[in-house]
């Protein structure tokens, strides 16, 4: 072979290696668009609740019940807390 055709194998090898790349970048965007659409989704939806709770009872001590999104845990806060805390916010 000569040294004009291992230049060319190695641009192409270099220029498919690119084009992978760029395929996974492109697919990367893709999944992590769709992660932020999911996490706006529960965003609003928390805001929805947080919302809801502060009309309800911006005032009272009894305890609010909240799901821990991170299993099946549920955790007890005073409203008046809960809503200082969205007020800091």
């Amino acid at each position: 072979m000569s040294v004009a055709t291992n230049t060319m194998d190695a641009i192409k090898k270099k220029m498919q290696a690119m084009k992978l790349e760029k395929e996974n970048a492109f697919d990367k965007a893709d999944q992590l668009e769709q992660k932020l659409n999911e996490q706006k989704t529960v965003f609003e939806k928390v805001c929805t609740r947080v919302c809801a709770v502060r009309v309800a009872d911006a005032e009272g001590a009894r305890p609010l019940q909240l799901k821990n999104y991170a299993g099946d845990e549920r955790v007890s806060l005073s409203r008046s807390l809960v809503v200082s805390q969205i007020a800091i916010y």
